[in-house]
């Protein structure tokens, strides 16, 4: 490779030229066999790129054109093997020769050189600073472009001469349709396409829930030119994304409705493409700046996380007390075993002995399940903990200063699913009976029974007629809550909590006439008595007293909880 000036492109070349080579001796190898098994042989070298339309279609040849469509090369690669089919057809019937003997056909240049065309129309690495003819004159070959000849940019461009305009139009109008669908609420961004899908297929995919104007493959840059149409009809094909094996696309609808429709419906929805699972994240594309409707549609997508709303679904773990040398990867490799990871974040290290990072999960579920398994488990040859991740300006910021000092009467809160957030308690409590202050939700855990959160308000009387509400109540289909009455405290600090072993739960009385679970301490007002101890072990250093009225070994198994 001594003095290439561009050796991606000299390599590019030479692996060509070696796939054209392997492909001439195979075809040799079966000059004399029949058309159904060169067809047999032709999808067995292709099974990973073709379909039974495709196979189907060639069978159904004659054998002298057979031949021409297969001679033209394998079907690597090929999103849409029928349609390359029918395109080769075309042009085999039309008399073109097949590629590789003409390396001066435009279709030819364009598939090799893909990726280096807009370098080859610059005349290479030439343009840089220091390069090769800086300071010099005009190298020969590029003196022929002023009359239109010689140039690399110009020759390409002499079959379409309207090429490079039609592009340009191209450009601009789909960047007016991409804004004005934006604008209108018509367009829909989909992430998790499989990475063999074709425009025609997500079309049939998502027109049940509307009249589809037209989707776009985001990245795409220009593979394969129809001669016959012109620029303006290019086939473009999508990059997969960095990491993963999917695609994404923007999906212009008729009228918002249709888009919204298919966002409902499509949003984590698992579809299965030869024989490998994928699954779609659909939102509605706003205009920077402007939030979506929904929690639903502005849900994180891979590549564009939105941190705060992956925050407030409780989606972000926080891990820390990891090693100072541990890698992102190995962040990565740890975290996936327990579901979608879609963001990891490192912050800055403290010191040179521990690191921390958020991890952001596809589903509150995955986060919830990912804190019960990581919380103080061995990894990385030490002890790290995991939890929900907790804005710090809502601990730091002291908006109301007497809130540090004064005497709430708290509610804790159990058997509530793991992707409730504070919004959703809160609402619920306003339906029930008087709002609370402040409502804080201390643990996630996949067991219901489990998650723990606080209600705090200024008045008893405001505390217990919620107490009587929400005992019972069915917050969502299956869960019904179970709440208790906690001690008079100051503040809301997290306090103490056992987040894995379940704890005692308040005696329940079945009335006839309201059938709900009432909690027994709450209930009861009578005036407590000096305190009295019950129990005193010396050995074990536990004192336990009793302020209540009650008999002592009733008061034990009941003690509240934090």
């Amino acid at each position: 490779m001594s003095n290439c000036r561009d050796p991606v492109a000299i390599v590019k070349s030479r692996a060509w030229n070696g796939h054209l080579k392997a492909h001439i001796e195979w075809m040799e190898a079966r000059r004399d066999v029949s058309a159904q098994q060169l067809v047999d042989d032709f999808v067995a070298a292709n099974a990973r790129w073709i379909n039974q339309e495709a196979e189907e279609l060639l069978a159904s040849l004659e054998p002298d054109l057979l031949w021409k469509v297969i001679d033209y090369g394998s079907m690597q690669f090929c999103r849409d093997p029928k349609a390359i089919i029918k395109i080769r057809i075309k042009d085999a019937e039309r008399g073109k020769v097949r590629a590789w003997k003409h390396k001066g056909n435009l279709l030819w240049l364009l598939h090799t050189f893909r990726d280096i065309l807009p370098r080859a129309c610059e005349g290479g690495k030439s343009g840089k600073k220091g390069s090769k003819f800086s300071g010099r004159t005009e190298p020969k070959w590029r003196s022929k472009e002023k009359n239109g000849r010689g140039s690399s940019c110009g020759h390409l461009s002499l079959p379409l001469q309207s090429c490079p305009k039609d592009t340009a139009d191209e450009k601009k109008g789909s960047g007016d349709e991409h804004q004005r669908a934006v604008e209108e609420g018509r367009c829909l961004f989909v992430v998790g396409v499989p990475p063999l899908w074709s425009i025609s297929q997500i079309e049939d995919f998502f027109h049940y829930h509307g009249n589809i104007e037209s989707v776009y493959l985001r990245e795409a840059e220009l593979i394969d030119q129809l001669p016959a149409t012109g620029c303006h009809r290019a086939q473009h094909l999508l990059k997969l994304q960095k990491g993963t094996n999917r695609r994404s696309a923007y999906v212009y609808f008729d009228t918002p409705e249709g888009a919204t429709n298919a966002a409902l419906v499509c949003d984590r929805l698992e579809v299965e493409h030869r024989e490998e699972k994928h699954y779609l994240c659909c939102s509605i594309k706003h205009k920077a700046g402007s939030k979506t409707y929904t929690r639903r549609l502005s849900q994180g997508l891979r590549g564009e996380v939105d941190f705060k709303q992956a925050q407030e679904e409780a989606r972000t773990v926080f891990l820390s007390k990891l090693p100072g040398n541990t890698s992102q990867d190995q962040i990565q490799e740890l975290t996936e075993n327990h579901g979608v990871v879609e963001a990891i974040h490192i912050l800055p290290a403290s010191n040179y002995s521990t690191i921390a990072c958020f991890v952001t999960m596809e589903s509150p579920g995955e986060a919830a399940f990912m804190i019960r398994a990581l919380n103080n488990a061995e990894a990385f040859g030490t002890t790290i903990n995991a939890s929900l991740a907790v804005e710090k300006n809502e601990k730091r910021k002291k908006l109301h200063p007497e809130d540090e000092w004064i005497q709430w009467y708290p509610l804790e809160i159990r058997n509530f699913p793991h992707w409730t957030v504070v919004d959703d308690i809160k609402a619920t409590i306003s339906t029930v009976g008087p709002a609370s202050q402040r409502v804080r939700i201390m643990h996630y855990d996949p067991a219901p029974s489990l998650s723990v959160a606080r209600a705090y308000f200024r008045e008893e009387a405001d505390r217990d007629e919620v107490l009587k509400a929400l005992a019972g109540y069915e917050f969502s289909p299956g869960y019904a809550l179970m709440v208790m009455a906690l001690p008079r405290t100051t503040g809301t600090a997290r306090g103490t909590i056992s987040h894995h072993t379940p704890q005692p739960q308040p005696p329940t009385f079945n009335n006839a006439a309201m059938t709900m679970n009432r909690p027994m301490m709450p209930m009861l007002n009578i005036p407590t008595r000096p305190a009295t101890p019950i129990l005193n072990i010396p050995g074990a250093g536990l004192r336990v007293e009793n302020t209540s009225p009650l008999p002592a070994a009733f008061t034990l198994g009941f003690l509240p909880i934090g």
